[in-house]
């Protein structure tokens, strides 16, 4: 390409638009000959190749129009790299904020719970092999809950048919402590979803959802006394640790504490907006409740 048609290149993209006051026009032809001279061995520089593939479009447009273009270019090359930015942010942000040290004693500590999966798997199959499965059948329906008191000796099991069953678990024989009653029996009426015992396992609560808790003497399987003041059935009762301290969780989203050693109701707390359905304890007087 000749240094003519070069020129005339330039001149056709750089040409101002033309005014009247002689001041502007002044200006342009000296604008116009700064344009020329800078651009022009710019130009030079190129191969052909890269000035042919100049489009049409971009030779014609107006000064306006090259500014809104480059504007939206732009525009484009910055929202991509915010998306790029934020698809990392997941990824690296924990990186960031963690030194080499944390590294370090992050991957430990993984190490650390691996080595003991691994021990409490190995003692688990160790168990399989060396005892027997043992299956107990008395309930008729569904069995809520299951509890082993602290000396191994006998478990507690409640079932959706009603009934409390206490298994020997040397002799296997169970007791009934309770069978399936009628809505006016001493016992629940209704399915029997939660059972806890007390830390000398001389009591045994029970829950479910006839809105009522039951105290019963293990000793005689006889009942001990009946607890109301949830509005609705009640799925978890659990006492404190090496304590008397009951407290249950209801459908009425109330958390209630009861002294079971003087069978008395002593609080009622609130939180949940809706209905929790099991609850454990920490010690003696701390419970968690949640909902599942």
């Amino acid at each position: 390409m000749s240094r003519n048609t070069i020129k005339k290149t330039v001149k056709k993209i750089k040409k101002p638009k033309p005014t009247n006051t002689k001041q502007n026009n002044k200006q342009k032809i000296v604008d116009d000959e700064s344009i020329d001279s800078e651009y022009l061995d710019e130009l030079e520089n190129q191969k052909p190749q890269q000035i042919s593939d100049r489009s049409d479009s971009e030779i014609d447009e107006t000064e306006d129009n090259r500014r809104l273009r480059l504007a939206k270019q732009i525009l484009q090359q910055t929202k991509q790299e915010l998306k790029s930015k934020n698809d990392d942010f997941f990824q690296d942000h924990h990186d960031i904020h963690m030194n080499d040290e944390d590294k370090r004693l992050n991957v430990a500590l993984l190490e650390k719970f691996a080595e003991k999966h691994t021990i409490y798997q190995s003692q688990i199959q160790k168990f399989d092999r060396q005892f027997n499965r043992e299956i107990y059948k008395g309930h008729l329906r569904a069995i809520t809950c299951t509890q082993v008191d602290e000396f191994a000796q006998h478990m507690y099991s409640c079932s959706k048919d009603s009934s409390i069953i206490k298994w020997d678990l040397e002799t296997k024989k169970k007791e009934f402590i309770q069978r399936e009653v009628g809505k006016h029996g001493d016992g629940h009426y209704d399915e029997v979803l939660s059972i806890s015992l007390n830390f000398d396992g001389k009591i045994l609560a029970s829950a479910g959802k006839d809105h009522s808790i039951k105290l019963w003497d293990t000793t005689s399987n006889k009942l001990i006394e009946t607890l109301k003041h949830h509005k609705a059935p009640i799925y978890g009762v659990k006492f404190g640790y090496n304590s008397n301290n009951l407290c249950s969780i209801s459908c009425d989203r109330t958390f209630i504490q009861w002294d079971a050693a003087q069978r008395a109701y002593i609080d009622t707390f609130f939180g949940h907006s809706t209905e929790a359905n099991d609850i454990d304890c920490f010690n003696a007087d701390d419970f968690l409740s949640l909902r599942l």
